[in-house]
């Protein structure tokens, strides 16, 4: 349990070390991409960054809808209003996504730093 409390540390982590929207720089492209259902006007800028973030570090997140992942990026936002750990719900994502713990923390630190930068004290 100790080595996946301190891999999901990293993960969620890691995304503070960024600044603003990044991709892997494994990808063949050199500019971030928005998935065909997300329009400009249908989200907020930190929803299409939360988007283009996960995205560009989980590919398996490609896979999701739009509508999906964001609901999971508030519903992340709202586990953390009500007094659960960044660590805590970054667990229960890899639990429910098996994305790999690292992926699943930084998920959960995108959903921080895009949807709810409020708890950004909390990692």
């Amino acid at each position: 349990m100790r080595t996946r409390t301190t891999v999901a540390t990293l993960g969620v982590a890691g995304i503070l070390a960024l600044t603003g929207c990044t991709v892997d720089t494994d990808t063949t492209d050199s500019k971030p991409k928005m998935s065909p259902s997300a329009k400009a006007d249908s989200h907020t800028n930190a929803e299409n960054a939360f988007l283009i973030a996960s995205r560009g570090k989980v590919p398996a997140l490609k896979k999701i809808p739009d509508a999906t992942l964001l609901e999971f990026g508030h519903t992340s936002c709202d586990a953390m209003d009500a007094g659960n750990t960044p660590l805590a719900v970054a667990m229960k994502a890899e639990e429910n996504l098996q994305i790999g713990e690292a992926n699943s923390g930084y998920l959960i630190g995108a959903a921080v730093a895009q949807l709810c930068p409020k708890h950004k004290s909390e990692i």
